[in-house]
């Protein structure tokens, strides 16, 4: 899946970037925020008070939105203990470079705390991914298992702790599985690493990367924003969705279904696989939720992502809500789905000549349960 997705994504997202910069620019109020009064409006009048007068905060009534705008005269005591008090009093680490590190980190965060408007949001997420996937410059996979996991689960939870004061319970429930999914993945990825059937796995990911590599600057980039793509519909709910609610409850219900039964299905079929490889490390895997299925995992992670987006629909209040939160579950779905292809091509190569697969194959759907699409190549020919 690691090569799947290193091809796919800087061609699925680089036509996205060149739209998101082109819809950015058509579309003020990008992240418009609620009517009501949110946790930022009180962070920014509680910036402007605590410095006295080193940030300028203002409060657009209109929109409800607040921004706020760094001071040319600002201490970097002030910046340290601002910074400090809205990251909940952690006291400073005596490391090299930490001054200049934390002064950075104050220039740039402490407006984006204090400013609902605008794309500041995105930006929090995209560089919130990089921190959390940073790992990936070590073993490159880990952009896209321990990466993806804790950027998905810590986006949601700060959401919904930005937004408390406008929580709901639909919204609080769309972030905690968000919260969950994340949670679930890396959870995973570290109880598969220590299975004796992964050593030669990741000793064959440990080994030096192919001069030709070149540092994965750009893919780190392009996994931070589809993090944050994925995590927007969640954004959305925990902002909108309480004044959207009204007679569209009920599909934010179905949606929430959708992701808890997506995320069942993943992490069942994760660990049957896992349990089944430790036992019988050189064959294929087919009891369980894989008699259903040939790829039951990928099958319910593209279902929860669907969900997730569904039961944020009530919050998309203008055309570009629909256009932006469409825009990480879509890339998903497709980078899975280029996976599955992957992962079956691998899959018949080492097992197609045995009777087992075959017999197999024929009576098991490629990937979704209850088809009869049987081979890869089917079912590839009819979404195109």
């Amino acid at each position: 899946m690691m090569a799947r997705l290193r091809r796919a994504l800087p061609k699925q997202l680089g036509a996205t970037a060149v739209l998101l910069c082109t819809l950015l620019a058509h579309s003020e109020g990008f992240f418009a925020a609620p009517n009501t009064p949110t946790t930022h409006s009180k962070l920014a009048s509680d910036l402007n008070g605590r410095t006295n007068g080193q940030f300028a905060a203002r409060s657009d009534s209109s929109s409800g939105g607040s921004s706020a705008a760094l001071g040319t005269a600002g201490s970097r005591e002030r910046l340290f203990e601002t910074v400090t008090t809205l990251r909940g009093g952690s006291p400073a680490m005596n490391i090299p470079g930490y001054d200049a590190a934390a002064a950075a980190i104050a220039a740039i965060s402490v407006p984006a705390i204090a400013w609902t408007g605008g794309p500041a949001l995105f930006a929090q997420g995209v560089l919130l991914s990089m921190v959390t996937s940073i790992d990936g410059f070590r073993i490159r996979e880990h952009f896209v298992s321990y990466g993806y996991g804790f950027s998905v689960a810590l986006q949601a939870a700060g959401a919904a702790w930005l937004f408390r004061d406008n929580l709901h319970t639909l919204s609080a429930l769309h972030a905690a599985g968000l919260v969950a999914y994340g949670l679930r993945l890396a959870s995973f990825c570290g109880w598969r690493d220590t299975l004796s059937c992964f050593q030669n796995r990741r000793k064959r990911l440990a080994q030096p990367k192919k001069k030709n590599a070149g540092p994965p600057y750009t893919f780190w980039g392009i996994c931070s924003m589809l993090y944050a793509f994925l995590a927007l519909p969640t954004v959305y709910a925990l902002r909108r969705l309480p004044a959207a609610e009204g007679s569209y409850v009920g599909v934010s219900q179905a949606g929430l279904a959708v992701m808890a039964f997506g995320l069942l299905v993943e992490s069942v079929a994760d660990l049957q696989k896992s349990l089944f490889k430790k036992k019988s490390p050189d064959t294929f895997c087919s009891t369980g939720l894989y008699r259903f299925s040939r790829h039951p995992n990928y099958f319910g992670e593209a279902v929860f992502w669907t969900g997730a987006w569904l039961a944020a629909i009530p919050a998309y209040t203008k055309w570009y809500h629909w256009v932006f939160s469409v825009i990480g579950p879509s890339q998903i779905v497709s980078i899975i789905l280029r996976a599955t292809g992957g992962l079956e091509k691998r899959q018949v190569e080492k097992y197609g000549s045995s009777k087992e697969w075959k017999e197999y194959a024929k009576s098991t759907p490629v990937f979704v349960p209850g088809t009869r699409q049987y081979t890869w190549e089917k079912a590839a020919s009819k979404k195109n």
